[in-house]
């Protein structure tokens, strides 16, 4: 079905609403629903999925300044929290091997011409630059996998890797770094040298058995403070190293910006996402 603003199939709200990915809280969505006004209505909502998520991403864009930081989305879906940094004036790059939703994504981030620049790679994040084995899953919601015995699997394809390391090479450093590639993201952080010297602001999902540990001790090694934002519980081991729970979402900062740390905690303090006490690990 067509969005009855734009008329078009593919944006952003058509493709979120027939994935259901919201899940049951369409009603929470009011009037046009293209691509340029989508913002808002998940603003309004704090997010129709993924609050804490949303709510972390959009606390730390109001941290950050879009003349001069950029923005990463490393497995970026259909384009929503492109979207939603576009809304305030933020390009950056965006990430997504599934090609099933290349053409989503390069629409929603270039629905609005005159708005920031975003450059979109069809190719998967890994810890090193050459091809790999991308599985799509046969679930509606368009996601995908380099790890193997990943969900149920519609098809496997080989796809291009590089590394965060090597698209800094060709990009300005970001400000923020939001990942999400489904059990991966401990090889996106390896190589990601550079980007975490620099400093910049991570949102990532953590998966306990799928190489979350080592995202912790990754992010530890560099200088971060990570917060875990959502659901389970965490535990300090032995080696007093922090254990997350399964499939949870974490935001870390270097130490030299902890008052920006800070701040964008409290403001989703002040939002009401803290329905579920952060834990904090100190690196």
């Amino acid at each position: 079905m067509a969005c009855q603003l734009c008329g078009e199939s593919s944006c952003l709200w058509v493709a979120i609403r027939d994935q259901s990915i919201v899940r049951g809280h369409s009603e929470q969505v009011e009037g046009p629903s293209c691509s340029s006004v989508i913002h808002a209505a998940l603003e309004r909502s704090i997010g129709l999925y993924e609050p804490m998520g949303i709510g972390a991403f959009v606390s730390a864009l109001s941290e950050l300044d879009p003349r001069i930081d950029l923005v990463w989305d490393i497995g970026a879906n259909v384009g929503l929290y492109g979207a939603l940094a576009t809304s305030r004036g933020f390009g950056g790059v965006a990430i997504e091997a599934n090609p099933q939703l290349r053409s989503i994504l390069g629409r929603n981030l270039t629905v609005n011409a005159a708005g920031p620049k975003w450059s979109s790679y069809p190719v998967a994040v890994a810890d090193r630059d050459g091809r790999m084995i991308f599985r799509q899953s046969s679930t509606s919601d368009a996601s995908g996998s380099l790890r193997k015995g990943w969900r149920s699997v519609a098809a496997e394809i080989e796809v291009p890797t590089t590394t965060l390391d090597t698209i800094a090479r060709y990009s300005d450093q970001p400000g923020l770094v939001k990942i999400d590639v489904e059990g991966c993201e401990h090889l996106v952080l390896r190589g990601a040298q550079s980007v975490l010297r620099r400093g910049a602001l991570i949102l990532v999902e953590v998966n306990l058995g799928a190489g979350g540990e080592e995202v912790l001790e990754i992010l530890n090694e560099h200088g971060y403070t990570a917060t875990q934002l959502d659901g389970g519980s965490s535990h300090q081991s032995a080696d007093h190293s922090y254990i997350p729970g399964d499939q949870l979402l974490w935001f870390a900062a270097p130490k030299s910006r902890q008052s920006t740390y800070e701040r964008i905690l409290e403001s989703m303090r002040l939002h009401g996402l803290d329905r579920d006490q952060p834990t904090t690990a100190m690196g």
